[in-house]
Protein backbone atom coordinates (compact mmCIF):
# COMPACT_ATOMS: atom_id res chain seq x y z
CA UNK A 1 0.00 0.00 0.00
CA UNK A 2 1.38 3.39 -0.79
CA UNK A 3 1.26 6.80 -2.39
CA UNK A 4 3.44 9.21 -4.31
CA UNK A 5 4.96 12.23 -2.63
CA UNK A 6 3.28 14.75 -4.94
CA UNK A 7 -0.01 13.04 -5.82
CA UNK A 8 -1.83 16.32 -6.39
CA UNK A 9 0.51 17.62 -9.09
CA UNK A 10 -1.03 15.40 -11.77
CA UNK A 11 -4.29 17.32 -11.41
CA UNK A 12 -3.01 20.81 -10.66
CA UNK A 13 0.03 21.25 -12.92
CA UNK A 14 -1.04 20.31 -16.49
CA UNK A 15 -4.00 22.69 -16.59
CA UNK A 16 -2.35 25.56 -14.75
CA UNK A 17 -4.41 25.05 -11.59
CA UNK A 18 -1.32 25.17 -9.40
CA UNK A 19 -0.84 28.87 -10.09
CA UNK A 20 -4.57 29.56 -9.66
CA UNK A 21 -4.65 27.90 -6.24
CA UNK A 22 -1.59 29.91 -5.21
CA UNK A 23 -3.35 33.12 -6.28
CA UNK A 24 -6.48 32.19 -4.31
CA UNK A 25 -4.36 31.85 -1.19
CA UNK A 26 -6.46 31.82 1.97
CA UNK A 27 -9.66 31.08 0.03
CA UNK A 28 -8.16 27.86 -1.37
CA UNK A 29 -6.83 26.92 2.04
CA UNK A 30 -10.26 27.44 3.60
CA UNK A 31 -11.80 25.19 0.95
CA UNK A 32 -9.27 22.46 1.70
CA UNK A 33 -9.98 22.75 5.42
CA UNK A 34 -13.68 22.33 4.75
CA UNK A 35 -13.04 19.35 2.48
CA UNK A 36 -10.81 17.70 5.09
CA UNK A 37 -13.04 18.66 8.04
CA UNK A 38 -10.16 20.14 10.00
CA UNK A 39 -9.49 23.32 11.92
CA UNK A 40 -6.94 26.03 11.30
CA UNK A 41 -4.36 24.32 13.50
CA UNK A 42 -3.77 21.71 10.78
CA UNK A 43 -2.62 24.04 7.95
CA UNK A 44 -0.70 26.07 10.52
CA UNK A 45 1.17 22.90 11.42
CA UNK A 46 1.99 22.23 7.78
CA UNK A 47 3.14 25.82 7.35
CA UNK A 48 5.40 25.57 10.40
CA UNK A 49 7.04 22.44 9.00
CA UNK A 50 7.39 23.86 5.48
CA UNK A 51 7.53 27.66 5.68
CA UNK A 52 8.64 28.05 2.05
CA UNK A 53 5.81 25.98 0.55
CA UNK A 54 3.19 27.74 -1.56
CA UNK A 55 -0.52 27.55 -0.88
CA UNK A 56 -1.09 25.01 -3.65
CA UNK A 57 1.54 22.68 -2.22
CA UNK A 58 0.06 22.90 1.28
CA UNK A 59 -3.47 22.35 -0.04
CA UNK A 60 -2.34 19.44 -2.22
CA UNK A 61 -0.52 17.68 0.58
CA UNK A 62 -3.30 18.32 3.08
CA UNK A 63 -5.86 16.72 0.77
CA UNK A 64 -3.46 13.89 -0.07
CA UNK A 65 -3.04 13.11 3.62
CA UNK A 66 -6.80 13.17 4.12
CA UNK A 67 -7.66 10.98 1.14
CA UNK A 68 -4.68 8.63 0.89
CA UNK A 69 -1.97 8.61 3.50
CA UNK A 70 -4.07 8.63 6.65
CA UNK A 71 -6.71 6.16 5.42
CA UNK A 72 -3.88 3.78 4.49
CA UNK A 73 -2.44 4.39 7.95
CA UNK A 74 -5.72 3.29 9.49
CA UNK A 75 -6.05 0.33 7.15
CA UNK A 76 -2.58 -0.91 8.07
CA UNK A 77 -3.40 -0.46 11.77
CA UNK A 78 -6.61 -2.48 11.39
CA UNK A 79 -5.19 -5.42 9.43
CA UNK A 80 -4.19 -8.55 11.30
CA UNK A 81 -1.84 -9.58 8.49
CA UNK A 82 1.47 -7.76 7.89
CA UNK A 83 1.19 -4.58 5.87
CA UNK A 84 3.98 -2.87 3.95
CA UNK A 85 3.70 0.81 3.13
CA UNK A 86 5.73 2.75 0.60
CA UNK A 87 6.13 6.25 -0.72
CA UNK A 88 7.33 6.99 -4.25
CA UNK A 89 9.44 10.14 -4.24
CA UNK A 90 11.30 10.25 -7.58
CA UNK A 91 10.32 13.47 -9.42
CA UNK A 92 9.31 13.28 -13.05
CA UNK A 93 11.66 14.70 -15.66
CA UNK A 94 8.74 16.80 -16.93
CA UNK A 95 8.68 20.31 -15.42
CA UNK A 96 6.47 20.70 -12.37
CA UNK A 97 5.04 17.19 -12.17
CA UNK A 98 7.23 16.02 -9.32
CA UNK A 99 6.40 12.56 -7.95
CA UNK A 100 2.83 12.81 -9.18
CA UNK A 101 -0.08 10.39 -9.01
CA UNK A 102 0.47 7.03 -10.77
CA UNK A 103 4.06 7.87 -11.73
CA UNK A 104 5.33 4.80 -9.90
CA UNK A 105 3.39 2.31 -12.06
CA UNK A 106 5.98 2.24 -14.83
CA UNK A 107 8.63 1.41 -12.23
CA UNK A 108 6.55 -1.20 -10.38
CA UNK A 109 5.84 -3.12 -13.58
CA UNK A 110 9.20 -2.27 -15.21
CA UNK A 111 7.52 -0.84 -18.29
CA UNK A 112 9.58 2.32 -18.61
CA UNK A 113 9.88 1.94 -22.38
CA UNK A 114 6.11 1.90 -22.87
CA UNK A 115 4.52 5.12 -24.09
CA UNK A 116 2.12 5.17 -21.12
CA UNK A 117 5.11 5.23 -18.74
CA UNK A 118 7.19 7.76 -20.70
CA UNK A 119 4.37 10.30 -20.87
CA UNK A 120 4.38 11.18 -17.15
CA UNK A 121 8.03 10.30 -16.44
CA UNK A 122 9.74 11.92 -19.40
CA UNK A 123 12.86 10.54 -21.03
CA UNK A 124 15.70 9.04 -19.04
CA UNK A 125 13.82 7.56 -16.10
CA UNK A 126 16.28 5.60 -13.90
CA UNK A 127 16.23 1.90 -14.75
CA UNK A 128 17.88 1.04 -11.43
CA UNK A 129 14.85 2.44 -9.59
CA UNK A 130 12.57 0.29 -11.73
CA UNK A 131 14.74 -2.72 -10.98
CA UNK A 132 14.49 -2.10 -7.23
CA UNK A 133 10.73 -1.57 -7.21
CA UNK A 134 9.89 -4.39 -9.60
CA UNK A 135 12.03 -6.81 -7.59
CA UNK A 136 10.25 -5.76 -4.38
CA UNK A 137 6.82 -6.36 -5.91
CA UNK A 138 7.90 -9.75 -7.27
CA UNK A 139 9.22 -10.72 -3.83
CA UNK A 140 5.93 -9.71 -2.28
CA UNK A 141 3.91 -11.68 -4.83
CA UNK A 142 6.17 -14.71 -4.38
CA UNK A 143 6.98 -14.73 -0.68
CA UNK A 144 4.70 -12.13 0.89
CA UNK A 145 7.68 -9.99 1.93
CA UNK A 146 8.78 -7.07 -0.30
CA UNK A 147 12.03 -6.63 1.60
CA UNK A 148 11.33 -3.93 4.16
CA UNK A 149 9.88 -3.84 7.64
CA UNK A 150 6.14 -4.39 8.05
CA UNK A 151 3.92 -1.75 9.58
CA UNK A 152 4.07 -1.52 13.36
CA UNK A 153 3.92 1.09 16.13
CA UNK A 154 6.93 2.89 14.64
CA UNK A 155 5.10 3.37 11.31
CA UNK A 156 7.93 2.46 8.91
CA UNK A 157 7.41 3.62 5.33
CA UNK A 158 9.71 2.50 2.53
CA UNK A 159 10.64 5.53 0.43
CA UNK A 160 11.63 4.85 -3.18
CA UNK A 161 13.56 7.36 -5.25
CA UNK A 162 14.19 10.00 -2.61
CA UNK A 163 17.91 10.58 -3.08
CA UNK A 164 19.09 7.20 -4.33
CA UNK A 165 17.21 4.42 -6.14
CA UNK A 166 17.62 2.08 -3.20
CA UNK A 167 18.14 4.00 0.01
CA UNK A 168 18.06 1.02 2.36
CA UNK A 169 15.45 -1.15 3.97
CA UNK A 170 15.12 0.52 7.35
CA UNK A 171 12.17 2.60 8.53
CA UNK A 172 11.74 5.97 6.88
CA UNK A 173 9.31 8.82 7.34
CA UNK A 174 7.64 10.76 4.58
CA UNK A 175 8.15 14.41 3.79
CA UNK A 176 4.56 15.42 4.54
CA UNK A 177 2.52 12.38 5.44
CA UNK A 178 1.87 10.42 8.62
CA UNK A 179 4.78 10.57 10.96
CA UNK A 180 5.53 10.31 14.67
CA UNK A 181 6.98 13.32 16.39
CA UNK A 182 10.04 12.40 18.49
CA UNK A 183 8.82 14.75 21.21
CA UNK A 184 5.25 13.47 21.08
CA UNK A 185 3.86 16.89 20.18
CA UNK A 186 1.06 17.25 17.66
CA UNK A 187 2.08 17.24 14.02
CA UNK A 188 -0.28 18.01 11.12
CA UNK A 189 -0.88 14.30 10.54
CA UNK A 190 -1.71 13.72 14.21
CA UNK A 191 -4.22 16.56 14.06
CA UNK A 192 -5.73 15.12 10.89
CA UNK A 193 -6.10 11.78 12.66
CA UNK A 194 -8.63 13.46 14.94
CA UNK A 195 -10.75 14.60 12.01
CA UNK A 196 -13.33 12.36 10.29
CA UNK A 197 -12.03 9.91 7.73
CA UNK A 198 -13.24 10.41 4.14
CA UNK A 199 -15.45 7.33 4.14
CA UNK A 200 -17.10 8.38 7.43
CA UNK A 201 -17.90 11.90 6.30
CA UNK A 202 -21.50 12.46 5.20
CA UNK A 203 -22.12 8.83 4.17
CA UNK A 204 -25.41 9.60 2.45
CA UNK A 205 -23.82 12.00 -0.03
CA UNK A 206 -21.76 10.64 -2.91
CA UNK A 207 -19.29 13.16 -4.37
CA UNK A 208 -20.34 14.50 -7.76
CA UNK A 209 -16.99 13.51 -9.29
CA UNK A 210 -17.52 9.90 -8.25
CA UNK A 211 -21.05 9.91 -9.61
CA UNK A 212 -19.88 11.08 -13.01
CA UNK A 213 -16.80 8.86 -13.05
CA UNK A 214 -18.90 5.86 -12.13
CA UNK A 215 -21.33 6.08 -15.04
CA UNK A 216 -19.34 3.88 -17.46
CA UNK A 217 -19.38 1.07 -14.90
CA UNK A 218 -23.16 1.00 -14.64
CA UNK A 219 -24.06 -0.44 -18.03
CA UNK A 220 -22.42 -0.59 -21.43
CA UNK A 221 -18.69 -0.66 -22.02
CA UNK A 222 -16.91 2.65 -22.17
CA UNK A 223 -13.47 4.24 -22.10
CA UNK A 224 -11.36 3.39 -19.07
CA UNK A 225 -9.38 5.90 -17.01
CA UNK A 226 -6.06 4.94 -18.62
CA UNK A 227 -7.19 4.59 -22.21
CA UNK A 228 -8.48 0.99 -22.08
CA UNK A 229 -12.01 -0.31 -22.15
CA UNK A 230 -14.18 -0.66 -19.09
CA UNK A 231 -16.16 -3.87 -19.15
CA UNK A 232 -19.88 -3.58 -18.39
CA UNK A 233 -21.08 -5.02 -15.13
CA UNK A 234 -23.41 -7.96 -15.20
CA UNK A 235 -26.87 -7.68 -13.67
CA UNK A 236 -25.70 -9.80 -10.75
CA UNK A 237 -22.65 -7.62 -10.22
CA UNK A 238 -24.76 -4.47 -10.21
CA UNK A 239 -26.66 -5.92 -7.27
CA UNK A 240 -23.49 -6.04 -5.16
CA UNK A 241 -22.79 -2.67 -3.50
CA UNK A 242 -19.33 -1.34 -4.13
CA UNK A 243 -18.54 -3.75 -6.97
CA UNK A 244 -16.38 -2.28 -9.73
CA UNK A 245 -15.95 -4.17 -12.97
CA UNK A 246 -12.35 -4.83 -14.06
CA UNK A 247 -10.79 -2.75 -16.79
CA UNK A 248 -8.65 -4.30 -19.49
CA UNK A 249 -6.23 -1.39 -19.10
CA UNK A 250 -5.33 -2.37 -15.56
CA UNK A 251 -3.20 -5.37 -14.46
Amino acid sequence: MGWTRDEYRLWLVPGGLLERVDRLGAVALAGAMARCHCGGEVPRGYRALHPDAGTAELVGQLVTDHLLRLPLHHLADARAEPSYLYEFAWPSNLPGLGACHALELGFVFDTGEAEESRKPAGEGAPQELADAMHAAWVRFATDGDPGWEPWDDRHPVRVFGDSAPDAGDGPAHTAYGPRDSPSGRSTPSRLLLRSPLPWRSRPAARPRALRSCGRPYAGSAGPGPFGGTVEPRSAAARERPGHVAPSSALP
